[in-house]
């Protein structure tokens, strides 16, 4: 499922099989070193660790939700990036799509219907989304799925 959706963005092999580690319905980056710790605490307690190495993200049933270190990794093979302005990156990590006006260069082909990772003037990754119109559309560009700003909305939903 992690191998699906890093082909959606790169062909180049970002993590390796032998890696990673699936918990339950999590992806975990572990090196060799770690699954050695993890076979001890099998071996020790009969149970696996919670947590253990970098994570990558969920699996939902057939949909996989990354993790912002996952799209840091993607991020320097990334084929399809679009670059926006400083007030569309702002509005972008408040979960708002990115329009025409807004985009400062595109790299790749970047079609309609790929998914594309959305950066900052400043090369910083902002997220990723799908390019659902042409640039000189009136409507969105790029619809955000997911950005850099996810992790404070829903902890602000939380209280």
């Amino acid at each position: 499922m992690i191998t699906k959706f890093i082909q959606q963005f790169t062909k180049k092999k970002v993590v390796e099989e032998r890696t990673l580690l699936i918990q339950n319905d999590k992806y975990f980056l572990v090196d060799k070193k770690g699954k050695e710790i993890i076979q001890q605490v099998r071996q020790n307690t009969g149970n696996d660790p919670y947590l253990m190495g970098l994570y990558l993200g969920r699996q939902k049933g057939y949909t996989f939700f990354p993790s912002l270190s996952l799209l840091e990794l993607i991020f320097p093979y990334g084929d399809n990036i679009v670059t926006v302005n400083d007030d569309v990156a702002f509005l972008f990590i408040c979960g708002r799509d990115v329009f025409g006006k807004g985009i400062l260069s595109i790299n790749g082909k970047c079609a309609e219907n790929t998914i594309v990772l959305v950066q900052n003037k400043d090369k910083e990754l902002l997220g990723f989304g799908k390019r659902v119109h042409p640039i000189t559309s009136k409507k969105e560009v790029v619809t955000n799925l997911f950005d850099v700003g996810d992790f404070l909305r829903r902890e602000k939903n939380r209280d």
